[in-house]
């Protein structure tokens, strides 16, 4: 059975090779973005990482100079992560998966085991704690070097708890992903999740810094196939800080090769003209929609 939904889902990603070759004229288009405008939080979320799957697709970096401090992860194909600040804010942010080395670890559709007892699909996990998890502590900027202070000394400077010769940001967070990034996003929030439960009960909080999940924002991810089990479900399913968002018609969300489940508060949308075909309904209904909704 498994050998089929392999074969299936190579003859799948074989059409679509045919049916983009040679299409490389998408623009990348930074206008819709206002990141001071917190009613717009979730069209903004879905341009940045509709932006970064293009940048992918033309091969080209085209970033705004209003991103402060942008740090890119990538792996050998492509860009996955664009974590920048702006203002007391940190976005990261994780690109839909181009046809890359990465789509090769979609096909491991195994259960691996993470942290609260959860289970996830082994390849999307795989890319997670090759290419992001190493760069955890520098996306949250939980450890910033800090020359002129006196090892053992905590500070509250502006934004940031200084703690002897390290800083540690109190900057809040945004994160968010599309089809493969959502995935990525969501693990990246179970590991902030982790890391709040590991600081308690090692030691106490210092009443100067927030707990990560207390800094976040909101988590938003858009067109995220299923990925986790029942339990990580279940409990993502109230989480009122991760919000997925799925086209009515995109069936990339719908299709698991085995019992995954889909992860966050459910926000499905649907269009007045249905846009056929798998990259439209996966890609283009989401522009559509965020085009013509200005009032998030």
């Amino acid at each position: 059975m498994i050998v089929l939904v392999i074969c299936l889902l190579v003859i799948i990603l074989f059409v679509i090779v045919i049916y983009n070759r040679g299409r490389s004229d998408y623009d990348i288009n930074w206008d819709n973005v206002e990141l001071s405008k917190t009613n717009k939080l979730e069209s903004n979320c879905f341009t940045i990482v509709k932006n970064m799957s293009l940048m992918n697709h033309n091969k080209l970096v085209l970033i705004p100079s209003y991103f402060n401090n942008p740090k890119i992860i990538v792996d050998t194909t492509q860009i996955l992560c664009l974590k920048f600040t702006f203002g007391n804010y940190i976005w990261i942010n994780f690109a839909g998966t181009y046809l890359g080395a990465t789509l090769v670890d979609a096909f491991d559709i195994r259960y691996t085991p993470i942290n609260m007892d959860f289970k996830v699909h082994r390849g999307f996990h795989r890319i997670y704690t090759k290419y992001i998890k190493p760069q955890f502590e520098d996306l949250l900027e939980l450890n910033q070097q800090c020359d002129n202070m006196v090892k053992g000394d905590n500070v509250l400077k502006g934004d940031n708890l200084v703690k002897g010769d390290n800083i540690v940001s109190n900057k809040k967070l945004i994160i968010s992903g599309y089809s493969l990034g959502g995935v990525l996003a969501v693990l990246l929030l179970c590991d902030i999740l982790k890391y709040d439960s590991v600081v308690n009960d090692q030691s106490e909080q210092n009443n100067n810094q927030k707990k990560l999940e207390d800094r976040l924002i909101k988590c938003n991810i858009f067109a995220t196939p299923r990925f986790g089990c029942k339990k990580m479900h279940d409990y993502f399913s109230t989480y009122d800080k991760l919000l997925r968002v799925e086209y009515e018609h995109d069936n990339i969300p719908k299709f698991a090769a085995r019992n995954f489940h889909n992860i966050g508060i459910k926000k499905k949308f649907n269009l007045d003209n249905n846009i056929p075909g798998i990259i439209n309904t996966h890609y283009y209904s989401y522009e559509t929609y965020y085009k013509t909704w200005h009032t998030i």
